[in-house]
């Protein structure tokens, strides 16, 4: 499945409530089980001016459904991404694919060094997506957060910015020999 990120728009703040009282989602996200349309409008016009925040919607190419949320914020020379994926979406690659695109997005539009995320302990799905998009656990790391009142095992992940771009691959073509000094 191809996907693509947009930014999220007023029109979306029904089915982000809908798909944000999954079980899952309420499981292992901070989200609220109070969460209305009228707090999802009001995020998103903070978020709309916030040069330190990104979120955006992932949506099939295709066919423009809506697949996930995903968001960054920017600490410094840091950020902190977060993501979940409806139901619907769930075991298509799409949290791995999403979340690549949204670091890619942080990197480009931040002078940052790396993101961090931290999932559930018992989020092993989050884990396994955190690891496909290309970030390392962070043993030492390891905490308990307290998450709408209750104590969580938290693990934390990091994606550093590489220092360079990577090497172009060998030309196919043959190198012109050096010339002789002798």
């Amino acid at each position: 499945m191809q996907i693509a990120l947009r930014e999220w728009t007023h029109d979306d703040a029904e089915w982000y409530v809908e798909q944000s009282m999954d079980p899952e989602i309420l499981r292992f996200t901070t989200t609220e089980p109070t969460l209305t349309a009228e707090a999802v409008h009001t995020a998103l016009d903070r978020l709309h001016v916030d040069d330190d925040a990104l979120g955006f919607v992932a949506v099939d190419e295709l066919t423009g459904s809506r697949l996930a949320n995903l968001a960054a914020s920017r600490h410094g020379r840091g950020a902190h991404a977060s993501y979940w994926v409806a139901r619907s979406a769930r075991g298509r690659g799409v949290a791995s694919q999403a979340l690549r695109m949204l670091c890619q997005a942080a990197f480009d539009a931040w002078q940052i060094d790396e993101i961090r995320l931290w999932t559930h302990a018992g989020n092993v799905a989050s884990r396994r997506v955190a690891e496909k998009a290309g970030f390392t656990y962070i043993e030492s790391a390891d905490e308990t957060r307290v998450v709408n009142g209750n104590h969580w095992p938290a693990r934390w992940y990091r994606l550093r910015r590489l220092a360079s771009p990577l090497p172009e691959p060998p030309s196919a073509e043959p190198a012109e020999p050096a010339e002789s000094r002798d």
